[in-house]
């Protein structure tokens, strides 16, 4: 069954921002409802089905596969600092720099200040931020099921003693 216009308009809304709500707003459903309409939407079958085929063309059109966002993660989770430095120790170019290095880098600033005070001089400072490490450490010790997380329970004890005075008591009840 073909989707509606206003159908339609909810999927390609949805697709922008991955918000079931804005998306049901933007695509004329009432803002007082637009919360549930936008889950009751996206279990619709047509409508799931719709989403899923426009993400695929948009992940083909952009060429993002797994293996390329696992690539760039690795880049990032394993950038090594020396990549940035020739072998007299003076930093490279950007134009010199390998493509795993330059696809961590977050910031690069070149600032003209004082560093010694009271000399006079301006200096060259180059700043390197690079993108978060942990973090794609993180995701890729997650994904290849290197990190397992844990869940502590607490007074487990404690309720197990409780509920054997409850039966205890319960018992001495019945008798």
């Amino acid at each position: 069954m073909p989707l509606t216009p206003k159908q339609s308009r909810f999927v390609a809304e949805y697709l922008i921002d991955q918000n079931a709500t804005q998306a049901a707003i933007r695509a004329g459903y009432s803002k007082k409802t637009a919360s549930s309409q936008g889950e009751r939407l996206l279990r619709n079958v047509e409508i799931a089905a719709a989403v899923g085929q426009k993400q695929d063309r948009q992940l083909a059109k952009l060429e993002i596969t797994a293996e390329r966002v696992l690539q760039e993660l690795a880049r990032i989770a394993f950038v090594d600092v020396r990549a940035f430095y020739r072998d007299d120790g003076t930093l490279k170019q950007m134009t010199e720099l390998e493509a795993d290095a330059a696809a961590a880098i977050a910031q690069f600033d070149v600032l003209k200040q004082n560093v010694t005070s009271g000399d006079g001089q301006l200096d060259t400072v180059h700043r390197i931020r690079f993108v978060e490490k942990i973090r794609a450490l993180e995701l890729l010790a997650k994904r290849f099921g290197l990190v397992k997380e844990q869940v502590e329970v607490t007074g487990l004890n404690e309720l197990v003693e409780r509920l054997t005075r409850a039966r205890a008591r319960v018992t001495k009840a019945d008798q």
